[in-house]
């Protein structure tokens, strides 16, 4: 799978039908000045999922990710070993565009926007 990732300020949500809403809470783990790390707390109707994810710069606009499933255990464990962290908290809306042989959109709505939709910021 390829992704392409950009982001645009926008005024209204595309018109296509929501089919997913994630509430996300993640921590950007900073070590020495730099991003080391990210954790993840993800949470649907339906289940609650923890991720680690590791960025490594590959080229002078191009990184990797390494992305990988953990437990809540391990979630707080690793939060708790770092003190400099970055918190985001995001509501994410999963938004298939038309006639595009399933490409959907992910809209994140940042804090403090998130409960008032209507004005949304953030697209990723």
């Amino acid at each position: 799978m390829i992704e392409l990732e950009r982001r645009w300020r926008i005024k209204e949500y595309p018109s296509s039908e929501v089919t997913r809403e994630i509430q996300i809470e993640q921590y950007y783990i900073i070590k020495k000045g730099r991003f080391h790390c990210r954790l993840r707390k993800s949470v649907t109707y339906e289940e609650t999922w923890y991720t680690h994810c590791s960025k490594y710069y590959v080229g002078e606009n191009s990184r990797e990710e390494f992305e990988n499933h953990i437990t809540s255990n391990s979630f707080d464990r690793i939060l708790a070993t770092y003190a400099n962290t970055k918190k985001e908290t995001k509501k994410r809306l999963v938004i298939p565009i038309p006639d595009s042989r399933g490409v959907v959109a992910e809209v994140d709505i940042f804090d403090p926007f998130i409960t008032t939709p209507g004005n949304a910021v953030g697209l990723s």
